[in-house]
């Protein structure tokens, strides 16, 4: 109203954003007051009521001060009100006695609150509260609640014995469900026979807890009834009267409708008495039925009991059952059995039968049932998916003792929940570890001593985790214990959880425990705990680890540095134990070693932890040690082979060490960044010289402990020492080592200043020639078909033909212009040619020399070519050359860098024979061509004989002159000696080729006039003599 009042003051107003912005206001301010007014509503006390409202707790209950009247004779009562009211589940819960003292009110009282405007209740609960004179109905109206629904339930619990519960105190209600629970069991409720008569269409009774009815009202019930729950009810159930068939119709048959059935008491001279029930075909709508504490009288045949019913679920609970008869449940099909607390000591083998393929779910818990029996009894279910045989002496399914072996259990394959709490089992079956669906075991109270590993891995059809729980097993001094090594741990983490294992694969295991047997194995148990992902510890916080001494401590708690005994070689005076993290062997020593201690063998992946008594040890044994414990002794010097590569832990204070050398520093360095690196070398007096001064730098950055308290032998802290070496110490020093740079830098410019001469000097006594003329021959190089190119002036001929005389009578081929070139072709190609065919190009360089144009040109090749391949190929040879200034410029600068020769020195051909390379061996074919006989192949016939030619040629006139290539042989005299002699030394061959005889060939033949030929020949050829090679085909 608040609201409203605001916008009609501001209508007036002539602005219109005013008015807008007041409307939003009104809108906003209604729903607030909307909202928090259908928090507020709530039970409130009536005007002129003695009710007092005090202080609510979350909204949800209230607590009011009502003084009204006790029960129905009008004495006044001051009590306490507590009401139960959740709005969004439409539960309103009134308690009348809820304080200790208070007797109640009458739920018609005038006193109690009320909700404030009409309210529809679903759920409706009087505690403790009197039944009203009037009908219930009319004082829940009071209350200002409409409670009328199909689904409406109403409870009347701890409802008071007097006054009793009549018919039309339920006049006027239409509920689903109403459920009586008694104040007491002395006096007892005993509601009237036809309280429910106003109750037509009621679905559901529950009526338990002292709530005593009489005989009559089994006739009374409505027969709307789907769910019937009497517990401790004190209902008299007829005897037992063996000559009563079972035709009569039962109390229970006039429920056509009946759904679920729950008969339960705790009367021990009630179930003195036994129960009879009807066939339960009767009862076509019937699928649950429960039976606790009832004794079950027998009847004469058991399989018309459950025959042609409807039955899902049947439980019988401390009902004195002691055998089932092998047709017990033929006819049925049940989906869920549970059948516990009875005397059953063995089951027939093919009870289950008629259920193989309808029961899901079957709990034989607390009976006496025997493993053999259990198997052969429900091996045969294949549908079942859960089974509940806890607290019975079944024994181990797949065999006994310490060592596993693999044996399955027998059980069905689709179970996805298996319990056997309490069962006598000694061990997991490996059906259990393989199998397709099953995701939940529970072993506790059992005797499982030992587990393996291999018998906690878990493989499944599904990816689903697997719940393992073994809590309370073994016994409490020989608890639980899990065998697990550093090999398993390690498989662990490296394995997949969808690891291949056939169609199955590696899933995750969810242990529970609560108690484990402790020893060094422990150790490993933890870290898989810890750090391997396939297993995940429910709280392992709460698991207790036992230990050898009886001490228990949680799992997370367990010491690293627990040990195994050990059984290996060990000095006499020490003790060795097992240690399992890095499976160590801890050597403790109380006295002085023996010269030769027996120590226990060691490796990389068994090392030695040593502990050492004060003043036993010289010098750190030759072990692989993992850590040393060697403090107040007379150690001295740490070498190399002193720290090894395992070492982590490293205590020598209080010593005698005076150097430790660079080798060490580097070796503790370099293990520095290992976890668990401790070194401490404290209370040693190191020597602190000039020469230890790289060591101490090192050792600065080993993160050494106490480094900063370590000393050196003046009493000064070695991290004050900032330079070992002072200056006047390393001034000599520096002096020397400028002063050898220098005189070996002289050294080097006066041998590179004078490096013509001493070529030369080298070169004029034979000396280190390869080194001189940097010549790099290959024998077989294809490329180089001749020794020696000769380029000289033909005014030096004299010169030239000794030269030439001289080399080929060494064996060397030559190449020289006049002889070998072409006429016709490029000088320069031929030049070029020349000094790449040769192996060596030699200069006869002279005055006449250096006035020959095409001789400087061959200069220029022959020194383009050395230079490109980076090798001395030029021989340079003066003869009687009067000034190098007459050279040209170039020529001059190559001979002032290079070594020659001087053709008037008296041991020049010696020293030309060993600058020219190895003749090479000349094949008896070959040896005489020229530079251009490269196109001759042996396929190829000779001739020699013109006559022969021309017969030749006269016999074949289609001879391919393509395939026809002339060689003449020319002749030429070298000296008079020669030709005095009458002998004629052949020079290299001149290959002519058929078109240079003006010989034209045609594609497929030619036809030849051999007297053309011939004057062709004779024409072009300057020797009288000439040779002709034919293929051999022709």
């Amino acid at each position: 109203m608040t609201c409203l009042y605001a916008y009609v003051f501001d209508l007036a107003m002539k602005n219109l954003w005013r008015k807008l912005l007041v409307l939003v206001a009104m809108l906003v301010c209604l729903i607030t007051t909307s909202e928090s007014e259908a928090v507020l509503i709530y039970p409130r006390c009536k005007p002129a009521a003695n009710c007092e409202e005090q202080a609510f707790q979350s909204g949800t209950k209230y607590y009011y001060n009502v003084t009204g009247t006790r029960g129905q004779n009008g004495t006044p009562a001051n009590q306490q009100l507590k009401v139960g009211w959740d709005m969004e589940k439409k539960a309103l819960s009134i308690c009348c006695n809820c304080r200790p003292g208070d007797h109640g009110l009458a739920v018609d009282d005038p006193a109690l609150p009320a909700m404030p405007r009409p309210t529809v209740i679903k759920t409706l609960e009087f505690v403790g509260c009197l039944v009203p004179k009037v009908s219930y109905n009319d004082a829940i109206k009071a209350l200002n609640i409409t409670f009328s629904c199909n689904d409406c339930e109403l409870t009347l619990s701890a409802l008071p014995a007097e006054p009793r519960l009549e018919g039309y105190h339920l006049k006027g209600l239409v509920i689903n469900k109403l459920t009586i629970t008694a104040l007491s069991e002395n006096p007892t409720t005993r509601p009237k026979k036809d309280f429910l008569n106003e109750l037509k269409e009621l679905k559901n009774l529950e009526l338990k807890e002292g709530v005593e009815l009489e005989e009559e009202f089994k006739t009374l019930l409505p027969k709307s009834l789907e769910a019937l729950l009497l517990f401790n009810t004190h209902l008299l159930l007829p005897p037992v009267n063996t000559t009563k068939k079972y035709n009569q119709t039962h109390w229970l048959q006039r429920l056509p409708s009946l759904k679920y059935l729950t008969l339960a008491e705790k009367n021990t001279k009630l179930l003195k008495r036994p129960v009879v029930l009807p066939p339960l075909a009767s009862f076509p709508k019937l699928t649950t039925l429960i039976l606790t504490d009832i004794l079950l009288a027998p009847m004469p045949d058991n399989a018309k009991w459950l025959k042609d019913s409807n039955l899902q679920n049947l439980m019988i609970n401390n009902c004195g059952l002691e055998k089932l008869p092998h047709d017990f449940f033929k006819g049925a099909n049940i989906t869920r059995i549970y059948l516990k607390h009875t005397t059953l000591g063995s089951l027939p083998d093919d009870v289950f039968a008629p259920l193989e393929s309808s029961l899901h779910e079957l709990d034989l818990s607390n009976n006496q049932l025997k493993g053999p029996d259990l198997v052969r009894a429900v091996q045969s279910l294949k549908e079942l998916k859960i089974l509940r045989v806890n607290n019975n002496p079944l024994g181990s399914l797949c065999g006994s003792g310490q060592y596993y072996y693999k044996v399955e259990s027998g059980l069905p394959k689709n179970l996805r929940r298996l319990e056997l709490r309490n069962t006598n089992a000694t061990r997991i079956c490996s059906d259990w570890t393989e199998n397709d669906y099953l995701t939940e075991i529970y072993l506790d109270k059992n005797n499982i001593q030992f587990l393996w590993y291999s018998n906690l891995k878990m493989r499944r059809a599904e990816k689903k985790p697997v719940k393992l729980s073994l809590k309370n097993n073994g016994n409490n001094k020989n608890p639980l214990k899990i065998f697990i090594n550093k090999s398993d741990f390690n498989q662990c983490r490296h394995e997949s959880l969808s690891q291949n294992g056939g169609t199955r694969k590696r899933v995750q295991v969810n242990l529970i425990l609560n108690s484990l047997a402790c020893d060094c194995n422990a150790y490993w148990l933890r870290e898989l705990l810890r750090g391997c992902s396939l297993f995940t510890p429910e709280e392992p916080n709460r698991v207790k680890c036992t230990r050898p001494s009886g001490i228990a401590v949680p799992l997370t708690d367990y010491r690293e540095s627990l040990t195994c005994s050990y059984s290996g070689p060990c000095p006499s005076v020490c003790s060795c134990e097992k240690r399992q993290p890095d499976n160590a062997t801890v050597v403790r020593c109380a006295g002085a070693l023996p010269p030769a201690p027996s120590w226990p063998p060691d490796a990389p992946g068994y090392p030695v932890a040593l502990h050492v008594a004060p003043g036993t040890l010289a010098a750190v044994p030759r072990l692989k040690l993992v850590e040393l414990h060697a403090p107040n002794n007379n150690i001295t010097n740490i070498d190399k082979e002193d720290i090894p590569e395992t070492l982590r832990v490293l205590d020598l204070r209080n010593n005698s060490i005076a150097r430790i050398t660079s080798a060490a520093a580097k070796a503790l360095l370099s293990l520095s960044e290992h976890v668990g690196y401790k070194v401490s070398l404290a209370g040693n007096q190191l020597a602190c010289r000039c020469e230890d001064e790289f060591a101490i730098a090192t050792l600065q950055r080993a993160k050494i402990t106490d480094w900063n308290r370590t000393q050196c032998v003046d009493r000064h802290y070695v991290v004050d020492k900032r330079k070992l070496c002072s200056n006047d110490k390393m001034l000599p020093t520096m002096l020397g080592v400028i002063g050898a740079l220098f005189i070996l830098t002289l050294a080097a410019l006066f041998l590179l200043c004078l490096r013509p001469r001493i070529n030369q000097f080298l070169f004029n006594h034979g000396l280190c020639l390869k080194y001189v003329l940097k010549v790099k021959d290959r024998a077989d190089d294809p490329m180089k078909t001749h020794d020696v190119f000769i380029s000289y002036s033909h005014k030096d001929l004299e010169f030239f033909k000794k030269l030439i005389e001289k080399l080929e009578r060494y064996g060397h081929s030559t190449i020289e212009h006049c002889r070998d070139w072409l006429p016709g072709q490029s000088v320069i190609q031929q030049i070029t040619d020349s000094v790449i065919s040769a192996r060596r190009t030699l200069l006869l360089v002279s005055d006449n020399y250096a006035e020959s144009k095409w001789a400087l040109e061959e200069f220029h090749a022959a020194h383009a070519h050395a230079m490109e391949h980076g090798s001395a190929r030029v021989i340079v040879v003066l003869c009687e050359l009067q000034s190098l200034k007459k050279l040209p410029e170039e020529l001059q600068l190559y001979l002032k860098h290079n070594t020659y020769l001087d053709w008037s020195d008296r041991y020049f051909w010696d020293k030309l024979r060993r600058v020219m390379p190895q003749p090479r061996v000349v094949p008896p074919s070959v040896k005489g061509q020229s530079l251009h006989d490269k196109a001759v192949t042996p396929s190829r016939e000779i001739i020699a004989d013109p006559a022969l030619l021309l017969s030749r040629l006269s016999l074949d006139n289609d001879l391919p002159l393509s395939k026809l290539v002339l060689v003449a042989p020319v002749y030429q005299s070298h000296d008079s000696s020669q030709e005095s002699s009458g002998q004629a030394s052949p020079v290299t061959p001149v290959v002519t080729e058929p078109s240079q005889l003006g010989i034209n060939d045609k594609p497929s033949f030619c036809s030849i006039n051999v007297s053309t030929l011939a004057s062709n020949i004779l024409r072009e050829l300057p020797a009288p003599v000439f040779q002709a090679a034919v293929p051999s085909a022709c």
